[in-house]
């Protein structure tokens, strides 16, 4: 089933999203290819800056929902259009959130595309933390393709800015992968498994030192 037709709204935002990003930031980007044509799709991302959502909403070819925290909500006038637009769930990070889990888990069974940080919150560290093992649930209940995407040089805006300059913003998705044996009613060690390996594969197509705690897997050239 397909159900890639954005609402009037969504594209009124992404279009206004695309003019602002346009004036602060200089966007590059490569692997649109890898991104399925048809059918739901788990979108997977790091998590460097506030700035990581608008870009996200840009650069998706298609209408995309987004798990994005609930304090944007309280944000005058935008987190209305938002909630309106449809393209986001609203999260509580303080505690599991199983309403925003079960909202994700009908907008991949309805054929459409989701996307999320496993990370959670961004990363203060500028590098990639633990994963959480909301993207892995999604994945292993669904069973639908997941795609990685990193985002980064974006931590570098107000810096950029304060120079008059623009910070080189560089997306790159990465080849789509299925966990294998979804889907399954994972829990535990294998959902904790599923995490790692979407982690690595966002970690593989980040730069070295933007791998964070998954660098030592590279450690000596080698994979593990």
């Amino acid at each position: 089933m397909l159900i890639r037709e954005a609402p009037p709204l969504y594209k009124s935002i992404r279009l206004l999203t695309k003019i602002i990003l346009r004036f602060i930031v200089k966007l590059e980007i490569s692997g649109s290819e890898n991104f399925p044509k048809e059918g739901a799709v788990l979108v997977v991302t790091n998590h460097l800056h506030w700035l990581d959502t608008l870009v996200a909403l840009v650069v998706m070819p298609c209408w995309g929902t987004v798990l994005m925290g609930e304090k944007w909500v309280k944000v005058p006038l935008w987190g209305q259009m938002l909630r309106k637009s449809k393209s986001v769930v609203f999260v509580n990070r303080g505690k599991p959130d199983r309403r925003a889990l079960e909202q994700a888990l009908n907008i991949l069974r309805a054929g459409r595309v989701f996307g999320l940080a496993p990370e959670g919150d961004y990363s203060k560290a500028r590098s990639l933390q633990k994963g959480h093992n909301g993207a892995a649930y999604l994945a292993s209940r669904t069973g639908v393709p997941v795609v990685p995407l990193v985002i980064y040089g974006q931590e570098n805006l107000f810096t950029s800015l304060l120079s008059f300059k623009r910070p080189l913003v560089r997306v790159v998705f990465g080849k789509a992968f299925v966990l294998p044996g979804t889907p399954n009613h994972a829990n535990g060690k294998q959902l904790g498994d599923y995490t790692e390996e979407i982690m690595r594969k966002l970690a593989t197509i980040l730069p070295p030192e933007y791998r964070g705690v998954y660098q030592e897997m590279f450690d000596g050239n080698s994979y593990k």
